[in-house]
């Protein structure tokens, strides 16, 4: 990524009337449809199984290249279930390539090394803390099975038992199981070990014996497909030529199978990789950021071919893929392309989106040593606080190319919460709300740098307490409509009582 001057904003500005670029912008939301539905879960999370074994994870040491081993992955710490816990309802995902890789170990003592072509072990231990974690924070669990070269048979037909393995004893365990998924990114199997000649119609194959395998040991989990990766242009061959089976020959050939519909999608690739496209100079730019629209419409299509009504969840986000770009991912600039992927998606029917990762290298909502949060963590508690589910198209006249907003009805008290992204780095804007309103509670976050890591609501630097629990998030009463962001600033703004009739019943 080239190199950026880094923009301040100061505290005072962040409080006061800013001086703006001249507009009569305007947002309505009395008359405003209501456009969509998400799930009480739609911000949701992952811990890569990579992760979780103690395998091979991307590194965060300085100019790195690849990944590097990392420890079992701790679920039992304080502070990482005080944060995950404020973001509970939600869905905690188990896949990554290391799915592929990976052999479902429930004996005692676990085996030490990888049986056959496997890479991984995952052992009874490890997947118990996966499911009381998650059964004790309010969370549910999608788990991504093993399609990979390991549980196979010498004709190289999928077989069921490990599997079953694990989804017998996770439905004993009475674990918060909501949707499973054959394979991570079946247009990239080459990347896990699959080999070239895997067409298609040999993973419809598999497919369908994964499925009998579902119907059978949890006939009430969703299966949840196809999962491939999208860049940014929309293209499911991100590196020019297919690797594996692609959705469009997937679905057609298994019209039905899927009860929920999935996708991938990564904007940049980090440099950790060497492959793809790189995080641009201006990764504000709205057509940048708008490139996830391309892939949800690719999967929407595609649903809609045999079954318009499934849903679409997006169950691998991140502003770039291989560990999110050191620099970029991990601070304040990265949280607009997140920011306008939850607002522009859930306009258009997304129930889910799950972002990789919880913790863990630089895409993380949580700095995994230090348990910290992210920028893009405050980003992810503040719709969840203040978005409710009931998602509206709002009447916005007059606003100039850099200046989003996204709406819905507010998640508690009536009314109505507006998302406001000011994507221009040198100028600020203002905006009128046109419902009347009387008052205004105003979430305005800004930063002391664009590509630091500090984050502050009205002025104020987001903290946690010691046990990691997030601090009461205060809004700024206003009085009056006009709603002024800083450059390079972001704004949630609730107004009590007002938007269209859904909203306030």
């Amino acid at each position: 990524m080239c190199k950026r001057v880094s923009l301040v904003v100061g505290v005072v500005g962040a409080l006061a009337v800013l001086a703006s670029t001249a507009s009569a912008t305007t947002v309505r939301t009395v008359s405003s449809p209501v456009v969509a539905h998400t799930s009480p879960r739609y911000v949701s999370f992952a811990v890569d199984l990579d992760q979780i074994t103690g395998g091979m994870f991307w590194s965060q040491a300085p100019h790195a290249t690849g990944n590097a081993p990392v420890a079992p992955y701790d679920f039992t710490r304080p502070r990482l279930r005080a944060l995950a816990r404020a973001l509970a309802p939600a869905y905690l995902r188990i896949s990554g390539t290391a799915a592929n890789k990976t052999f479902y170990d429930l004996g005692s003592p676990p085996l030490t090394t990888p049986p056959g072509v496997y890479q991984r072990i995952l052992t009874k231990t490890e997947w118990d803390h996966v499911g009381t974690f998650a059964d004790a924070l309010g969370l549910q669990i999608v788990l991504g099975i093993n399609a990979g070269p390991g549980p196979r048979d010498t004709s190289f037909n999928w077989t069921p038992d490990n599997a079953r393995a694990l989804l017998s004893y996770t439905a004993a365990r009475r674990f918060p199981l909501a949707a499973v998924e054959f394979g991570n990114e079946p247009n990239l199997f080459a990347l896990s070990g699959m080999p070239a000649g895997y067409t298609a119609a040999d993973y419809v194959r598999d497919l369908r014996t994964f499925d009998e395998l579902r119907r059978s040991v949890v006939p009430n989990v969703p299966l949840l497909g196809p999962g491939s990766y999208y860049n940014n242009a929309g293209s499911e061959t991100p590196y020019g030529v297919p690797l594996g089976p692609l959705a469009s020959q997937i679905m057609p050939a298994a019209p039905g199978v899927y009860d929920l519909l999935a996708f991938h999608e990564y904007p940049a690739t980090s440099t950790r990789c060497h492959i793809g496209t790189p995080v641009p100079t201006d990764p504000l730019d709205p057509a940048y950021l708008d490139g996830v629209i391309r892939a949800f419409n690719r999967v929407a299509a595609l649903g809609t071919a045999d079954d318009p009504g499934r849903e679409i969840w997006y169950t691998e986000a991140g502003s770039a893929s291989c560990g999110g770009q050191q620099g970029y991912s991990n601070r304040f600039e990265a949280t607009f392309w997140y920011l306008n992927a939850l607002g522009a998606l859930a306009q258009r029917g997304l129930q889910v989106l799950i972002r990789q990762t919880l913790s863990g290298s630089d895409y993380g909502l949580i700095d995994d040593a230090t348990l910290t949060p992210n920028p893009d963590y405050w980003a992810a508690l503040l719709w969840h606080r203040l978005m409710g589910t009931a998602i509206l198209r709002p009447a916005v006249r007059s606003a100039p190319a850099r200046l989003r907003i996204y709406a819905a009805c507010a998640r508690a008290g009536g009314g109505t919460t507006l998302l406001a992204l000011n994507l221009d780095p040198h100028a600020g804007h203002t905006f009128t709300i046109g419902d009347g309103a009387r008052s205004l509670d105003v979430y305005r976050v800004t930063a002391p740098a664009l590509l630091g890591r500090q984050a502050l609501l009205n002025g104020h630097s987001l903290r946690t307490a010691s046990s990691g629990a997030p601090p009461a998030l205060t809004p700024l009463r206003i009085t009056g409509s006009a709603v002024s962001l800083p450059p390079a600033s972001y704004a949630f703004i609730v107004e009590p009582g007002a938007g269209p009739a859904a909203c306030r019943r």
